[in-house]
C-alpha cells in the first residue's frame, strides 16, 4: 500500500533494524524523526511516493519514487528499493520495483535512475533485469557513516511510451 504521512514511526522502526551498509544512499537520515519529518513532507507534497511491503502489521520493504519539480528534469524519476535482510532472495524488491514502474507511467515519467553502491552485484543484476542498464561510474563518491568510500553506479532505463 501506499505510505501516509501518519506511517513515518512504523518505517523508523523498520530502517532502525537494517545493516549500517543499506543506510549509506538513503535521501534522508531514516534513523532520525528529522529525516523520517523531511520524508512525509516529501509525501506531503507529491514529490515522493513510497508503495510499503506490511507482513503481520510490520513493514519489511518499501519501494519510493522521487520526481523531480526541475523544469529540466521533470520527466525523470529516482528510485530506491529496500528490504528486510531476511526477506531478500524473495522476489519482493522486484515486485516493489515494478508497482513503481507503474506509479511513474501514471506521472507520464520518461525515465528512471537508481543509485547504487558498486559493492552490491545482487541489486545490479536485479535492475539489470528491469531493464535499467549503468549510465556512470562515480569512483569513491559513497562515504558511510564511518568515512569508508566506494564508487556509486548510476543506473537508468526509459519507460515506454
Amino acid at each position: 500500500r501506499l505510505m501516509s504521512p501518519d506511517d513515518g514511526k512504523a518505517v523508523m522502526k523498520f530502517t532502525k533494524g537494517l545493516p549500517a551498509e543499506d543506510l549509506v544512499l538513503m535521501r534522508w537520515d531514516v534513523l532520525t524523526a528529522d529525516g523520517i519529518k523531511q520524508w512525509t513532507e516529501s509525501i506531503r507534497a507529491n514529490r515522493t511516493l513510497t508503495v510499503l511491503a506490511i507482513e503481520d502489521d510490520k513493514v519489511v520493504g518499501y519501494g519510493s519514487l522521487h520526481h523531480h519539480q526541475l523544469f529540466w528534469t521533470r520527466h525523470h524519476g529516482e528510485l530506491r528499493i529496500m528490504v528486510d535482510p531476511k526477506l531478500r532472495g524473495a522476489g519482493l524488491g522486484r515486485q516493489l520495483a515494478k508497482e513503481l514502474f507503474r506509479l511513474a507511467a501514471d506521472l507520464e515519467l520518461r525515465r528512471l535512475v537508481v543509485n547504487i553502491a558498486a559493492d552490491q552485484p545482487r541489486v545490479r543484476h536485479m535492475f539489470e533485469d528491469l531493464g535499467f542498464h549503468a549510465v556512470a561510474l562515480l569512483p569513491e563518491w559513497v562515504m558511510d557513516r564511518n568515512d569508508r568510500v566506494s564508487d556509486l553506479i548510476i543506473m537508468s532505463t526509459e519507460l515506454d511510451a
